[in-house]
């Protein structure tokens, strides 16, 4: 368990999802495409996952002292 990892990840997530979210937006207003849109944030949404959902080493410097048995 690393907390600081977990809060780290959480933020890189939710960064991601909203500037893809607002990129696709504009872009497909731009295009008048939703398509473009979905696209847009369906690949911000994978990024996402990518970088945050394995056990990245970076996720794990700050691991838990737990009690001896």
């Amino acid at each position: 368990q690393d907390f600081e990892g977990q809060k780290k990840a959480e933020w890189f997530f939710q960064i991601i999802i909203v500037l893809f979210s607002i990129v696709g937006f504009i872009w497909g207003y731009i295009c008048q495409q939703f398509s473009q849109t979905f696209y847009i944030v369906m690949a911000g949404f994978v990024l996402s996952c990518l970088l945050t959902l394995p056990p990245w080493p970076m996720y794990r410097r700050n691991p838990l002292k737990w009690q001896p048995v």
